[in-house]
């Protein structure tokens, strides 16, 4: 992957470590790249299909309301995707999800952009909940935020086929009060407010 030099002054979203970059056409290789790669493809959006990448770009916008790369701020390597889609500004819920383009174990970074991406959608909009339909191999990258917020609502039992067998598909919700008790504690070191 390429690494571009992006100005952290135009960063949407304030963060220590990472830069947020909106998602634009420049973008489209790239995270076609990532989402297609044997790593992420059959864990993420299109599940190991290869769409056109006509119907690639359109899909990456489909219901989208907030979309980022997320950059490292050192050298601008792109660390993952943080999206936020489906708003339903009249019940007060959106659905998120998160891509690492790098598997692996969580780093202080990409949980910083979580928790951030995650300020920035509760200061941004009225949601009260936000929600996440996670594939249970998933869990794990992202259990250290997790464990602390989120509230497990449903689970789809052997919904999605990966590597070979049916796995499960959890439901998840991110309560705004929950989430304005705890989410200082889930900043890493030197991440603060």
């Amino acid at each position: 992957m390429s690494v571009a030099v992006v100005d952290p002054s135009m960063s949407a979203i304030p963060a220590r470590w990472v830069v947020f970059e909106p998602l634009g056409h420049e973008h489209e290789h790239l995270v076609r790249r990532a989402e297609l790669a044997a790593s992420l493809g059959a864990r993420w959006r299109h599940r190991g299909a290869t769409p056109s990448p006509e119907a690639f770009a359109h899909g990456l916008w489909a219901g989208v309301l907030a979309q980022y790369v997320v950059r490292s701020r050192t050298d601008g390597e792109p660390l993952g995707l943080a999206c936020a889609y489906g708003a339903d500004l009249q019940s007060g819920t959106c659905l998120v999800a998160f891509a690492r383009f790098v598997p692996g174990e969580p780093s202080p970074a990409f949980v910083e952009a979580m928790v951030r991406f995650v300020d920035h959608l509760f200061a941004s909009w009225p949601f009260r909940k936000l929600c996440a339909e996670v594939i249970a191999p998933n869990l794990s990258s992202f259990a250290t935020v997790l464990e602390h917020v989120a509230v497990e609502e449903g689970r789809w039992r052997a919904q999605v086929r990966v590597d070979g067998t049916h796995e499960d598909v959890v439901l998840l919700a991110l309560w705004r009060e929950r989430w304005e008790d705890v989410r200082q504690s889930l900043l890493p070191d030197g991440a603060s407010a």
